[in-house]
């Protein structure tokens, strides 16, 4: 089986029923962006081979060209873990091409992307994506959790399905469709072609029922520093573990990727705008739509 991410292809080795759990699972399209899975495609033009093997201990050893990885496969965790492993894979295959990968929301406005970013989770970036989304007039919601960015800044392909993974989500999109008289499944505004030329790069804290607002632009050092840092966790394992989070991963990267990676990190936090923005949904809107009008 052949799975890519981006038009970036890697070729997965491992027993039938595997391969058939990892290409059924829902988690396979919920964590790697942009994922298609060419089941009778011909190995040749892939760009790494992804060896599974069933094994009690974890193992992990990994070469430019191949990857074996031993797993227990005695649950729907470890193919769980196994999709983890693609996308590291992946990664890495993704960043050699100049594509990066930033954990976060994204939406349209006026045919601009507004990225929303924030390593913690909670901040509010699928809430103001949802509710930009369903209530502002020309905007889409691009996606959510993982936004794949390539040289030309722009936007190329997202994971596209909201997962609700927290109560405090699940609350504020009940109190949408209430206060809106809208459906989310129904109403939101989901992107339907890549790609997304980037128009500003957002750092939210959504504070609901809250008067308090601030805006804060960041110098392009600053800027340079999260985007690097952000960039960096995803191929040097900082953020992965697998096995009921016990074993964590070794890192993938390369002096040449890194040197790739801090490039064009520089030349994004140069030429993009950085902005902190602290306050409830209708003033995060209302700044968005200044920004970008």
């Amino acid at each position: 089986m052949i799975v890519s991410s981006a038009q970036i292809k890697i070729h997965i080795d491992a027993r039938k029923d595997i391969i058939d759990s990892i290409a059924t699972s829902d988690f396979l399209f919920n964590y790697i962006p942009q994922c298609e899975i060419h089941q009778n495609e011909a190995s040749g033009d892939t760009h790494h081979q992804l060896v599974f093997q069933a094994g009690a201990d974890f193992d992990f050893n990994h070469s430019e060209s191949k990857t074996i990885c031993t797993l227990p496969f005695t649950s729907d965790e470890h193919i769980k873990d196994a999709i983890t492993l693609i996308d590291y894979v992946l990664e890495k295959e993704r960043q050699k091409k100049g594509i990066y990968c930033f954990h976060g929301s994204s939406i349209s406005i006026f045919g601009k992307a507004v990225l929303c970013v924030g390593a913690t989770s909670g901040l509010g970036k699928t809430s103001l994506a949802l509710y930009m989304s369903t209530t502002q007039q020309d905007s889409a919601l691009i996606g959510d959790e993982k936004i794949l960015i390539d040289q030309s800044f722009s936007i190329i392909g997202a994971v596209q399905k909201i997962t609700i993974n927290k109560d405090s989500l699940g609350a504020f999109l009940k109190k949408l469709e209430e206060t809106y008289q809208v459906s989310i499944k129904q109403d939101v505004k989901i992107a339907s072609s890549f790609p997304f030329p980037l128009g500003l790069i957002v750092q939210p804290l959504v504070l609901p029922e809250s008067n308090y607002m601030e805006i804060d632009t960041f110098n392009e050092d600053k800027a340079n520093f999260h985007v690097y840092e952000e960039l960096s966790r995803k191929i040097r394992g900082t953020s992965r573990r697998v096995i009921n989070f016990t074993y964590p991963l070794p890192s993938i990267d390369t002096d040449d990727i890194a040197q790739k990676r801090s490039d064009f990190s520089r030349n994004l936090a140069t030429r993009y705008r950085f902005v902190n923005i602290k306050g409830n949904l209708d003033f995060l809107k209302t700044t968005l739509v200044e920004l970008l009008s």
